[in-house]
């Protein structure tokens, strides 16, 4: 990451709310955003955007979101690129699962917005 470039955050989450709240937050604490609805447009905006960090959520029509981070995680772009798994369950079964598959970090729904911009600070910090 440049430090002298806002970062770019990918968002994925099926709920249009919940992306449109995550990006007012981002947005208002400097960081750029794009969003993504479902893991396949996730993974195509991923490779196009070279985001700086994901902020992915697991359940999701179609392709959900341990998917979509072990298909990132595939990419050699993908290796590094911070992913903090988002969900709406506290389930320590998803939570060591989400980590396997690649997940940097994860948060239960419902987040702290300080807290994430705190945290996402400090992992782009140390990535």
């Amino acid at each position: 990451m440049n430090s002298t470039i806002d970062p770019l955050i990918l968002i994925v989450d099926d709920d249009q709310l919940m992306r449109v709240t995550f990006q007012e937050v981002l947005m208002s604490a400097g960081f750029k955003t794009t969003t993504a609805s479902d893991g396949t447009s996730a993974i195509s905006n991923f490779i196009f955007a070279r985001p700086d960090m994901i902020l992915l959520d697991l359940s999701m029509p179609g392709k959900d979101g341990f998917t979509t981070c072990q298909e990132i995680r595939g990419y050699p772009e993908g290796k590094y690129v911070p992913i903090i798994i988002i969900t709406g369950k506290d389930d320590t079964d998803l939570i060591h699962r989400a980590f396997e598959v690649g997940a940097t970090d994860f948060f239960v729904k419902p987040v702290i917005p300080e807290l994430l911009v705190y945290r996402i600070r400090y992992l782009l910090r140390v990535s």
